[in-house]
């Protein structure tokens, strides 16, 4: 007899549970790392995220290195054709939404103990969930443009994992969760099918970054218009 969908998820999230634990007692408490990251801000920045984090820290490094290579910090959070919304958010640069998409998950979690044994995979897929929108990283990793950016973000994950010495310390359960929900974050579920927590979480969390977004375009529009006002008088 098969196990109820409920049922199923709770083994799997318990199984997350164990390994999470195993990992956490295993961590050295001094630990070096080499990073190489040319901007000023994207490393500073990663030291916050340091703060936040649990583990998977050469994981966390490697993509902080590629937002700095790949010049997140000046690409749009939009970069396909997504009509009104995408030409309103262009204005705003992939990395600032990468990390205010992290920084509403963090927000998100302290307000769920609960789920703070899984908090890296919530905080890597809140990380991951725009990679592919990067053209030139695409390029970089032989991934095809005409799929969408979630697709192309689960692609990008599933290349630098499968491409390292130790698949980053991840294993097989934690990179099934973080792949299938950046493949399908963008997708239409069926009625018949429920989304799971981390999907739950991420749109969001990816939600409240855009809405935090959203208001700091509209003031800085309305301080655009004051300011023409001011001059014409």
């Amino acid at each position: 007899m098969s196990l109820h969908r409920s049922w199923q998820k709770m083994l799997v999230y318990k199984h997350i549970s164990n390994l999470e634990n195993k990992r956490i007692k295993k961590q050295i408490v001094h630990e070096k790392y080499q990073v190489n990251i040319s901007e000023k801000r994207i490393f500073k920045e990663l030291s916050y995220v340091f703060s936040e984090i649990q583990g998977y820290k050469n994981l966390y490094i490697k993509l902080f290195e590629d937002m700095s290579l790949y010049d997140f910090l000046h690409t749009p959070s939009v970069t396909d054709n997504h009509g009104e919304n995408g030409l309103k958010y262009k204005q705003v640069k992939l990395y600032d939404h990468t990390l205010n998409t992290f920084y509403k998950m963090v927000e998100i979690l302290k307000s769920k103990e609960s789920l703070t044994i899984q908090k890296d995979i919530f905080l890597l897929i809140a990380l991951l969930h725009d990679f592919g929108k990067s053209h030139q990283l695409c390029e970089k990793y032989n991934i095809d443009l005409e799929n969408g950016h979630h697709i192309r973000s689960s692609q990008y994950f599933n290349n630098i994992i499968l491409n390292s010495i130790d698949n980053y310390g991840l294993d097989k359960v934690t990179f099934k969760i973080i792949y299938e929900t950046l493949y399908a974050h963008h997708e239409i579920i069926p009625a018949s099918s429920s989304e799971t927590i981390f999907m739950k979480l991420l749109k969001e969390a990816d939600g409240m970054a855009r809405k935090t977004e959203e208001e700091i375009l509209i003031k800085l529009e309305e301080e655009k218009k004051n300011k023409s006002k001011d001059e014409l008088l």
